[in-house]
């Protein structure tokens, strides 16, 4: 520990101290040489160093699903997370829980985000899950009649990239 020394400016400031736990005490001293017979403490700790990063599961890529959740666990302290859109290229970092649940997105482009932050308020690296939400559905013809067709029986192959999940419906028109 630091040597017991005078400080009777009222304040006291230590040197260069390392991680962890650490006290300071002080009493008073009457100018007749008295010592107060008991130190006044004070417990704390430094900790500069960066939490471990949460371990982030959920969506990714492209989906058709407009209700997206994610979750994660923290190895400590508690989470920050936001969510980056087009419209929001850096938003704010909000204190959150796992899960967390996104209903009704729009069609684009979002990246969620969480990283750890410790009792001592230091920040872990955030993990990132990026993904897209297109709820259009193409269809692709993919064979079919050619124009000036012999058979009087047209057959048309079509195609949805969300086969199966699909659903068609078709017109005809004469």
């Amino acid at each position: 520990g630091v040597p017991q020394g005078a400080c009777n400016s009222g304040s006291f400031t230590t040197a260069s101290l390392g991680q962890g736990a650490h006290t300071f005490s002080v009493r008073a001293t009457s100018p007749n040489g008295t010592n107060d017979t008991v130190f006044e403490l004070v417990n704390f700790s430094v900790d500069t160093i960066n939490p471990d990063v949460p371990v982030l599961s959920g969506p990714s890529g492209i989906t058709n699903q407009i209700d997206l959740t994610w979750t994660f666990t923290l190895p400590e302290g508690t989470g920050e997370c936001r969510i980056i859109t087009a419209g929001d290229p850096n938003p704010a970092w909000d204190a959150c829980t796992s899960p967390q649940d996104f209903v009704g997105l729009s069609d684009g482009d979002y990246t969620f985000e969480v990283r750890t932050k410790d009792a001592a308020r230091n920040v872990s690296s955030a993990v990132s899950k990026s993904v897209t939400v297109d709820t259009a559905v193409d269809v692709t013809i993919d064979s079919g009649p050619v124009d000036g067709n012999q058979d009087a029986h047209a057959s048309i192959a079509f195609s949805s990239t969300e086969s199966p999940d699909v659903t068609f419906q078709c017109r005809f028109y004469e």
